[in-house]
């Protein structure tokens, strides 16, 4: 018997099934047939739903991840142009001479006579540079000026570290400041 054969088979027997039943028999064969149907269509939403909502929990998750990501690149791209900036600091102290610019510092500023002492405090090498310390001691310096100076140092082309900045007024004038800062020069560790 072939399968063709079999399914016209079928076919009838499902026919005589049905058509031995009673009006009634067939109305309540139809309810449970459509009652079966809805409770399988009811398992199978739910699944689906379920899958769907897991889905938008994942897209959500990986919007939200991606976003973070999105932020961790541009600070990594601001970072980057920072220790840019920095090497070419860092390479502009290479030639430079840090007395002598304090000197020509105090010539601008009309302290010249204030600047007790420029003393060399040696070299100290770190990982990616060398600082060139120099200590300075200027008496008798108003307070503008002493922020022209700071202002100077922070705008230079070279990095520069203060370190040990010691401000007190001047023992003669209450108007007048002492001031003792060292002030190191980074360097290339290869450069001069």
């Amino acid at each position: 018997m072939s399968i063709g054969d079999s399914i016209d088979s079928l076919g009838d027997t499902i026919r005589n099934f049905l058509g031995g039943l009673t009006p009634r028999d067939r109305i309540l064969l139809g309810v449970m047939g459509l009652a079966v149907l809805l409770v399988l269509g009811w398992f199978v939403t739910g699944a689906m739903n379920s899958q769907t909502k897991g889905l938008r929990a994942q897209l959500a998750s990986a919007s939200t991840a991606q976003q973070q990501v999105n932020v961790l690149m541009a600070r990594y791209a601001e970072l980057g142009g920072e220790v840019t900036a920095l090497d070419e600091r860092v390479a502009a102290g290479a030639g430079f001479s840090p007395a002598s610019w304090l000197e020509q510092l105090g010539n601008e500023l009309a302290l010249t006579e204030n600047i007790k002492s420029i003393q060399e405090r040696g070299v100290e090498e770190r990982e990616f540079y060398r600082a060139q310390k120099v200590e300075v001691v200027v008496d008798d310096m108003d307070l503008r000026q002493l922020v022209k100076i700071l202002h100077k140092m922070q705008g230079a082309p070279q990095a520069l570290r203060i370190t040990n900045l010691r401000v007190k007024t001047d023992n003669k004038s209450r108007e007048k400041l002492d001031v003792r800062f060292e002030l190191a020069v980074l360097k290339p560790l290869g450069g001069a």
